[in-house]
């Protein structure tokens, strides 16, 4: 290559000179020399730097099976600082280096029961924006984070199948365990049969339900699936009521009707429902609406502490397009 010629770096030469750089010994700022974090020849805190294995967060997320997992990356378990545990030692006081840290938010991600379908999702990477899904995006977004437990309402999303739905759900539970906050992600027609396989195996409804309780947030995804029984509504109506007893938020999806009078319009749940229930005497009619699914008296109490978001768009799942 001739003198006068230059090299233009690549996108992985710079992140492979950002990662080279994290390891290079740094010396200690005046007046902490021979303090535990900072003298010099100490590495620097591998969380001070964006890395390109984890994009900055510290944990790496996966798919284990059929849920999304997580992990304390590499670069953390391995810092000479802190040896994977994101504290520091500064003035004789153990700080943490980031807060939450990594080790947290993993440990919260690998424990909300989130679909490895949707191991990508982000608000950033919504796609469907046929309809509003770019608004619905940003409001939810948005949501999450603001949150504040104990002071924030829930949401409520409905739209019709396909939409993009369950993945923005999913991007929200994401966007909440970055920030330290326990979700627990349920799909409710599966958490039907869950309740029911337990009872089967002798378990108590506490037992079963504690972690829905407990959780900062719960996430339902599909509420008012199923073959509207009054055992069904009476699940629905433990899991709102008993959060909303202890002031802890719901965020759902669901693909009925929000309202009564387009209750109607929401055919697309027929042929759905039609194959789960074997009752002789059903009636599509009264499969329109969510009030009609999960009863009065849990509508009434979605209403109060809830906001309600309407997804609109084209079915993105009938082209193969997730989001």
């Amino acid at each position: 290559m001739g003198s006068g010629s230059k090299t233009t770096p690549t996108a992985g030469h710079v992140s492979q000179l950002i990662d080279r750089f994290a390891a290079i010994p740094v010396t200690g700022a005046p007046g902490n020399a021979g303090k535990a974090g900072t003298p010099g020849g100490a590495l620097a805190c591998q969380m001070k730097f964006p890395r390109s294995c984890c994009g900055g967060n510290g944990y790496q997320v996966f798919a284990d099976g059929a849920l999304i997992s997580a992990r304390v990356c590499e670069c953390v378990s391995k810092c000479g600082i802190c040896q994977g545990q994101c504290r520091m030692v500064i003035d004789g006081l153990a700080r943490p280096c980031v807060d939450p840290s990594p080790k947290k938010c993993a440990g919260l991600l690998a424990s909300a029961q989130l679909p490895a379908r949707y191991l990508n999702s982000s608000f950033e990477s919504f796609a469907n924006l046929s309809g509003n899904g770019r608004q619905v995006a940003a409001r939810m977004q948005k949501w999450a984070q603001s949150f504040n437990p104990g002071v924030s309402t829930g949401l409520l999303v409905g739209g019709t199948v396909g939409v993009g739905k369950t993945y923005l759900l999913v991007a929200l539970a994401k966007s909440l365990a970055a920030r330290g906050f326990s979700v627990r992600f349920a799909d409710f027609f599966q958490l039907l049969s869950e309740l029911k396989a337990g009872y089967s195996d002798g378990k108590a409804d506490p037992q079963m339900m504690a972690p829905l309780m407990s959780c900062d947030v719960l996430v339902i995804d599909e509420l008012g699936k199923g073959r509207n029984t009054e055992w069904e509504k009476t699940i629905a109506d433990t899991l709102i009521a008993g959060r909303y007893n202890q002031k802890r938020v719901v965020v759902a999806s669901t693909n009925y009707a929000l309202t009564a009078d387009a209750g109607h319009a929401m055919s697309f749940n027929v042929d759905l429902e039609r194959t789960l229930s074997t009752r002789s005497d059903f009636n599509p009619d009264v499969f329109g609406s969510l009030e009609s699914r999960v009863g009065s008296r849990v509508f009434s109490r979605l209403r109060e502490t809830m906001e309600f978001v309407e997804l609109t768009g084209d079915d993105f799942r009938s082209r193969g397009v997730r989001g």
